[in-house]
Order: C-alpha cells, then sequence, then structure tokens
C-alpha cells in the first residue's frame, strides 16, 4: 500500500515556513499534500519536487504518515454504501450529487452526471445512480474520499 501523509499541526501553520529554510518545491507540495493521495502522487503533481521533499518535509515535521486506509475503517466508522443510501430521500440525493459531481469528478464528466441526474424518474434510480456515483469518486479520488462521500450521506 503506497505510504499518505497528512500535515501535523506545525505544518498547517502559515508562518512555520518563514522560520525554517524549506526548499521552494517542498513549500508548495507541503500546500497541497493530504491523506487522499499517495505521496507518489503529489510529488508528481508539483513540478520540479522530489522524494527529498518529502523527506525534508518529515525531517522538519511539518507532515506525518497518515492513517492507512484499513487503520482508517477500522477507527472511525463509517457506514456502507447501502446504509448510507438508505437514510437519504431522493431530494436530498439529488440535490447532493448535483453540488458535489463537478467538484468530485471534474468540469466534463461532473456535467454528464449531473444530466444523468435529471433524467431518472423514481427513487430506486437515483439511489442506484448514487451508487454509482460513490464509485466514480473511488475510482477517481480513492478509497478515503468515497468513504467521507458515505458519511456525508449518511449524516446528511
Amino acid at each position: 500500500m503506497p505510504m499518505t501523509f497528512a500535515r501535523t499541526a506545525s505544518g498547517r501553520q502559515p508562518m512555520a515556513l518563514q522560520d525554517r529554510r524549506i526548499p521552494r518545491t517542498a513549500r508548495n507540495l507541503l500546500r497541497v499534500v493530504d491523506p487522499s493521495r499517495p505521496a507518489i502522487q503529489w510529488v508528481a503533481l508539483i513540478h520540479g519536487a522530489t522524494q527529498g521533499d518529502i523527506v525534508c518535509l518529515l525531517a522538519h515535521g511539518l507532515i506525518e504518515p497518515a492513517l492507512a486506509a484499513r487503520d482508517w475503517n477500522a477507527t472511525v466508522p463509517t457506514p456502507s454504501i447501502d446504509d448510507a443510501l438508505s437514510t437519504v430521500g431522493g431530494e436530498q440525493l439529488v440535490a447532493f450529487m448535483t453540488s458535489q459531481a463537478q467538484e468530485r469528478l471534474g468540469l466534463f464528466r461532473g456535467l454528464m452526471f449531473r444530466m444523468a441526474v435529471k433524467r431518472c424518474s423514481c427513487e430506486h434510480e437515483l439511489r442506484r445512480l448514487a451508487a454509482r456515483f460513490i464509485a466514480l469518486v473511488r475510482e477517481t479520488q480513492g478509497e478515503l474520499a468515497a468513504r467521507k462521500i458515505c458519511t456525508a450521506l449518511g449524516a446528511a
């Protein structure tokens, strides 16, 4: 399983970087790193960043290893997809999916998904589409993002 990182309390402080001599690429990496993606993907997104920047941030105590997905599941109870969808009404599903589609799936896929939501004629179709939405989020953003969606739906 690839290693994921989260910012520490000092890494979230905007003034934390002024006291330390940290390379520009490491500073940029610190601004975007979160547990939703493995570290190697974040490094690939920042132009000029290397694994050494991750090591630098770790050495300065600005990031720390995040809980693995399996540890996160064990410590935080999250509803399953069926449980989350059974508690939400049709209007809430429509509102949630149309508000989250573009943000979670991107411009084109989000627009296509919003059109699919409008084509649904009953609550059963909306629930099937919501399950597909969660699967697409899992595919594009990872398991952690899909769990957040399930939790948000369960709380809605």
